[in-house]
């Protein structure tokens, strides 16, 4: 635009001397029929060529007020934050690095880079050292712009080889990876539709769940004593949906009623509970009581039927059962019932008129006498009050 402006402006300037070096030799300017044709002409000209002129520069200096200097547009980087009480830091992605320091929870730092199976993040810094943390104990954003690490520290050859101590039953021990026994670490996929019909289990389940609790009626979750099965409900430890999710979305039909019906998996809980706890895993939900047996079952029942846990359930679970001595079911004193209390139980209703007149109101997804036709809604509670 200037360079216009330029050429524009020469060309008046040449063309005004132009004008001039023709102009009669007297100093005043002639006036009315004196003028010449051509003279007329190129004073237009002239006239026209400083319109033009001006016009362009005022639209240059209006464009150069318009234009703003460009911000600079902030660089994302991948941010992690612990998510355990307390987490090693080493010289190289593995457990056979030295500890360099430790780390807490809610601490945060910029990740420099992963190893090549990137279940190790690098970052800066602690202690005024770099180290190395293991990835699923972290909360990541923008995780996706991690890049593999240059210049990896290469395992020490030197690391003792371990021992073959046997590890107490149903306990993890406390380092920065799962034990060999934990269940695979994945993200929840319903990589089909779930259907509650596909994990359905007979009444009589619930028989067995008393003789396996040596004849109490018993919800472990919180301790409480139960005087017939027409209070509790079917607890299935690991939720049916959270297992769909988990990996039984892709199992077949007998393997999914195999689970539904397993009594590794089953237990009693009040109405009230079971609903607090429908589909819930155990990052999201956790009993009262018994936490310890609670959590080792789940690990159990999961690596029984090759079901994955998210990150945020693995690393509650182990961090529950690093601290347990014990993952026996504890009781507290409850009155051995008799056999009229489990057998047979009462009638189920018909419909919502007859289980409310019979006090089976809000029946729970585990109820015994829960049916989808009288859950009108949806919500996993039948005959809502």
């Amino acid at each position: 635009m200037k360079g216009i402006i330029a050429v524009l402006t020469l060309a008046l300037v040449l063309q005004t001397a132009f004008i001039l070096s023709r102009s009669p030799g007297s100093t005043q300017e002639p006036t009315g029929s004196q003028l010449p044709t051509e003279y007329k002409a190129l004073t237009t000209e002239v006239e026209r060529l400083s319109t033009d002129v001006a016009e362009l520069k005022a639209r240059v200096s209006a464009l150069e007020a318009g234009i703003a200097t460009p911000t600079p547009t902030p660089v994302s980087v991948p941010h992690c934050v612990v998510n355990r009480e307390r987490v090693n830091v080493r010289e190289g992605p593995g457990v056979a690095f030295a500890v360099v320091g430790t780390v807490s929870r809610g601490e945060g730092f910029d990740i420099r880079g992963s190893n090549a199976a990137g279940d190790w993040y690098r970052f800066c810094c602690v202690g005024g050292r770099g180290g190395w943390i293991y990835a699923p104990l972290l909360l990541c954003t923008n995780d996706e712009l991690i890049l593999v690490a240059k210049n990896i520290p290469t395992r020490p050859t030197d690391t003792p080889t371990p021992t073959n101590t046997p590890a107490p039953t149903n306990t993890l021990t406390p380092t920065d990876t799962p034990t060999p026994n934990w269940p695979r670490i994945a993200p929840k996929n319903r990589c089909s539709p779930y259907n509650q019909s596909d994990y359905s289990y007979p009444q009589s389940v619930e028989s067995q769940i008393v003789r396996q609790m040596g004849g109490r009626i018993y919800s472990p979750y919180t301790g409480q004593c139960f005087s017939s099965t027409g209070e509790t409900e079917i607890e299935h430890i690991v939720a049916r949906s959270e297992a769909h999710d988990s990996g039984l979305c892709a199992a077949s039909m007998a393997t999914r009623q195999a689970f539904a019906r397993d009594i590794l998996n089953l237990t009693l809980a009040s109405p009230s509970v079971n609903r607090q706890k429908w589909g819930k895993d155990a990052a999201e939900w956790l009993p009262t009581m018994n936490r310890c047996w609670f959590v080792s079952q789940v690990v159990a029942v999961k690596r029984k039927y090759g079901l994955s846990m998210d990150p945020a359930e693995a690393q509650r679970v182990q961090s529950i059962l690093n601290g347990c001595s014990s993952t026996d079911m504890q009781f507290t004193e409850c009155p051995t019932p008799s056999s009229s209390s489990i057998s047979p139980p009462p009638p189920c209703p018909r419909n919502c008129t007859e289980a409310h007149a019979m006090g089976m109101s809000n029946m729970g997804i585990g109820h015994r006498c829960y049916k989808p036709k009288l859950d009108g809604d949806g919500d996993g509670i039948a005959c809502e009050s």
